[in-house]
């Protein structure tokens, strides 16, 4: 099987990675890979959607407790809140955000 790791993951695990990328880099991997076993070091919603695009491939988490904990900050609620009251912006440094742009540019046009 081979290790896919999203890059949030320990040092330690992406030293064992095959491959290493974001969310929808992993799935776009599996997708084409000629592979059809995988072991997952992220998040494990993602299993749904890998089974949904690959049936016939198979994913093992790397442990049976898999959890963002800063994924798990974000409430319904809170995204209501601001939504509602234009609450919580985030302000970068020019510097910064023109590091951060590309990033941020391409998780828009995948929302679209």
């Amino acid at each position: 099987a081979y290790v896919l790791a999203h890059p949030e993951c320990t040092q330690e695990v992406l030293g064992l990675a095959d491959f290493i990328g974001s969310t929808s880099a992993l799935i776009e991997y599996a997708q084409r890979s000629e592979c059809s076993e995988f072991i997952i070091a992220t998040e494990s919603g993602i299993l749904y959607e890998l089974q949904r695009k690959c049936p016939n491939k198979l994913f093992y988490l790397a442990t049976n407790n898999q959890v963002c904990k800063d994924m798990k900050l974000n409430t319904l609620q809170k995204v209501i809140e601001v939504l509602t009251y234009d609450t919580n912006q985030i302000e970068l440094n020019q510097d910064l955000y023109g590091e951060a742009r590309h990033s941020l540019q391409t998780m828009i046009d995948l929302a679209q």
